[in-house]
């Protein structure tokens, strides 16, 4: 069963590398072209590769990126971002969950 919950993409901090860029790009993609639980599962992918870059420290992947807000003094609406990427990306890959665009 596909569950179809609405929320807007995390948009990409203005200082991540080349690679992030591709991998939020080919998210996108697959979110345009209505694959929401690939789109989920690669914008938790670019959070993920930006706090592992940027050398955030956690059990999970929600403790590496409130590590990564407080080191990096993250605005609170990327921070909120990064959390709406996992949660969706998670959703996705563990419950089947597809997420629409707005």
């Amino acid at each position: 069963m596909t569950f179809v919950v609405t929320m807007g993409s995390p948009r990409p901090p203005s200082s991540s590398g080349t690679a992030h860029r591709e991998q939020f790009r080919e998210a996108v993609i697959a979110e345009c072209h209505s694959a929401y639980r690939l789109a989920g599962v690669g914008f938790r992918a670019v959070v993920e590769a930006i706090c592992k870059d940027r050398g955030a420290t956690g059990k999970n992947i929600k403790a590496r990126i409130d590590n990564f807000a407080q080191v990096a003094n993250l605005p609170q609406d990327l921070l909120n971002g990064f959390h709406k990427a996992r949660i969706v990306g998670n959703d996705s890959i563990h419950d089947g969950v597809a997420y629409a665009r707005r």
